[in-house]
């Protein structure tokens, strides 16, 4: 994952969960922004949301999760990372940044479906 000076972002950090200060998982890292500093790329930015999701999936299950849930991504600024091993721990709530809507406007259609 690491040689001590680079690390590679797509296994240390693409698809882990992210929890809020209070340990409520509000998503998964689905992408990355980096920006460039000093000469040196960093992240900048951690994203999560379905706007990832159709340039990761083969036609047509992209394009129909796109329809689905739609394309937003929320960006999630590196100053509120507390942590990064097996999650990402986050030093603000799900609430203050604005993350996990979706999953409660999920939890109310499947509520809404019989058997459940």
């Amino acid at each position: 994952m690491s040689d001590g000076e680079h690390i590679h972002l797509g296994f240390a950090v693409l698809d882990r969960q992210i929890l809020d200060k209070d340990g409520r998982r509000c998503g998964r890292v689905d992408d990355i922004e980096l920006g460039e500093s000093d000469g040196r790329f960093r992240v900048q930015h951690l994203l999560t949301g379905p706007g990832a999701w159709p340039s990761r999936l083969q036609r047509p299950f992209g394009a129909t999760l796109a329809w689905l849930f739609g394309n937003g991504m929320t960006p999630i600024s590196m100053e509120y990372v507390q942590e990064m091993d097996q999650s990402v721990r986050l030093n603000k709530t799900a609430e203050e940044l604005e993350l996990g809507e979706g999953d409660s406007r999920l939890g109310r259609l499947i509520k809404r479906l019989p058997f459940s």
